[in-house]
C-alpha cells in the first residue's frame, strides 16, 4: 500500500459500513428489483462451482453457511442433498431466507434450519463443511469469527471462505468503482479498513490448525453480468481450508 494517498482515497478508506442496508426492504431474491444484487447472484453460482470442485459429494453432508444472508447459497446446497444450517445475526436476513424457502417450488426438497444464533459446538454438533462468504470483511475481528467456526468444524472438515483483498486496487475497484460509479453493490456496503489480505487470512486460520488447500480469485464482468474463477487474488478471492 503506498504511504501517500490522495484525500479522496483516504476518504474512501475511512467510510464505515452501512449496517442499515440489510433491512426488511432488502430483496435478496429479486435482482431485477434489487439491481445491486445482480453481482451477488452471479458470484453465488461461482462460489457453488468452487465448493463442488473440492466437495463433490454434498448428499448427506452436514453444512453450515456462516453469515448466510438471505439464503442464496443454502437452497442450492440443500437441493444437492446437504443437511443445511443457515446462520446470520441479522433477523431481517433470516426472515427473508425463511420466506423464500416457504414460497419455493422445491420447498418439499429443502432441508434447512435458519437461525440468528450461532450453533453451539458439541461432539454431536459439528459440520463436515462450513462456508463463510463475503462476511469476514464486515467484521471487526476475523480471529473471533474463525475461532467460532473452528469450534464447529469436524476434524478434516472443509472451510470455504471468500472475501476482499486489502490493497490500493481493491480500494479503487471494490470500494469506489463498485459502490459509487457502477452501483454494483449498495453504497456503504464495505469499509476498506476491514478488507483482508490473503496472508492475513492464511495466518489467522493456520494459527488455529486450519490449513490452506487452495485459493484463487473471482471476477465479475458488469457487461455480461457473469462471474468466473481467475488466478489473480488482487480483489475478490475464494479459498478452501482443511481442519487438521
Amino acid at each position: 500500500m503506498p504511504q501517500k494517498l490522495s484525500n479522496f482515497s483516504l476518504k474512501m478508506m475511512n467510510l464505515k459500513n452501512n449496517n442499515n442496508i440489510f433491512n426488511e426492504h432488502f430483496n435478496w431474491w429479486n435482482p431485477q428489483q434489487q439491481k445491486n444484487l445482480v453481482p451477488l447472484h452471479a458470484l453465488n453460482k461461482t462460489r457453488l462451482e468452487y465448493i463442488l470442485k473440492f466437495a463433490s459429494k454434498i448428499t448427506g453432508k452436514k453444512i453450515l453457511d456462516y453469515g448466510c444472508g438471505g439464503g442464496l447459497l443454502c437452497e442450492p446446497l440443500s437441493i444437492l442433498g446437504g443437511n443445511i444450517t443457515g446462520f446470520d445475526a441479522e433477523p431481517f436476513c433470516i426472515d427473508a431466507a425463511k420466506a423464500h424457502a416457504m414460497q419455493s417450488e422445491v420447498k418439499g426438497e429443502l432441508n434447512i434450519n435458519y437461525t440468528t444464533t450461532i450453533p453451539q459446538p458439541s461432539p454431536q454438533n459439528k459440520y463436515d463443511i462450513i462456508c463463510c462468504f463475503e462476511m469476514l470483511e464486515h467484521t471487526q475481528n476475523i480471529e473471533v469469527e474463525i475461532a467460532n467456526i473452528k469450534a464447529l468444524l469436524k476434524p478434516s472438515g472443509l472451510l470455504f471462505l471468500s472475501t476482499i483483498n486489502k490493497n490500493i486496487k481493491s480500494l479503487i475497484f471494490a470500494k469506489f468503482v463498485a459502490e459509487y460509479v457502477l452501483n454494483l453493490v449498495p453504497r456503504g456496503m464495505h469499509n476498506f479498513n476491514n478488507f483482508i489480505t490473503p496472508q492475513t487470512l492464511i495466518n489467522a486460520c493456520g494459527s488455529m490448525g486450519i490449513a490452506l488447500v487452495d485459493m484463487c480469485g473471482m471476477f465479475y464482468n458488469p457487461l455480461t453480468k457473469q462471474s468466473r474463477l481467475i488466478k489473480s487474488t488482487d480483489i475478490n478471492y475464494i479459498c478452501v481450508f482443511k481442519n487438521e
